[in-house]
């Protein structure tokens, strides 16, 4: 589903390359049918943002919202296993899985980085790519809450994300409450979420140097 690579982009850092062609990304949310145009109709304030901020505005706040803010972390496993030593091993996991699949690692990202799962997500089979995007929903429902919270334009990428999952009730509402209890319970019962392969290449704009 295309609707993944669109929001690999719009979480990803600004750069002036990629956000010129917001109306490409409209017209590839507008040819998706189903759950993913359900979850295209989402995006529309985060793209109307983007396409009118000034670059350096988007920048600083980009970084402001999820460099220097922990709990904005893209980085999946910061939130399922913060410091343990299982994190570096599912990483490792994770780097073995894309090279089977062909696709190598060349981002200065680390191989939970949210952006970088959603690309591969663009690139499997729509029913995989939900199986694994379940793998995460907790994250994505937490995140989703937290950058409501705040009245981020963000928020609507994880919005997107949620009427995406199969079994959500694609209401775009979540409690972060609930989500941290079964993210709680599926620790308790031994299941590592995100740990499920996924990542890939380097999205456009995501070489890790940024400035503002």
């Amino acid at each position: 589903m295309k609707i993944y690579k669109v929001i690999t982009l719009l979480l990803t850092y600004p750069e002036q390359d990629w956000l010129q062609s917001i109306g490409e990304l409209r017209a590839m949310v507008a040819a998706e049918t189903g759950r993913g145009r359900h979850a295209g109709r989402r995006l529309d304030l985060l793209l109307l943002y983007l396409e009118r901020g000034r670059l350096i505005d988007l920048q600083e706040a980009y970084v402001e919202t999820f460099d220097r803010n922990p709990a904005h972390s893209l980085l999946i496993f910061e939130h399922t296993m913060g410091e343990s030593r299982e994190r570096g091993a599912a990483m490792a996991r994770l780097v073995e899985e894309y090279r089977q699949a062909g696709l190598e690692v060349t981002s200065n990202e680390l191989p939970d980085f949210l952006p970088m799962f959603l690309e591969f997500l663009s690139l499997i089979s729509p029913e995989e790519a939900q199986e694994r995007l379940v793998g995460i929903e907790d994250v994505v429902e937490t995140l989703h809450s937290r950058l409501a919270d705040v009245c981020s334009p963000y928020a609507g990428a994880f919005d997107a994300l949620t009427a995406l999952t199969p079994g959500s009730a694609l209401s775009g509402v979540s409690s972060p409450i609930r989500s941290m209890k079964r993210l709680f319970r599926r620790k308790q019962s031994g299941i590592r979420m995100g740990v499920p392969g996924t990542l890939t290449k380097e999205p456009p704009g995501g070489d890790g140097h940024r400035e503002t």
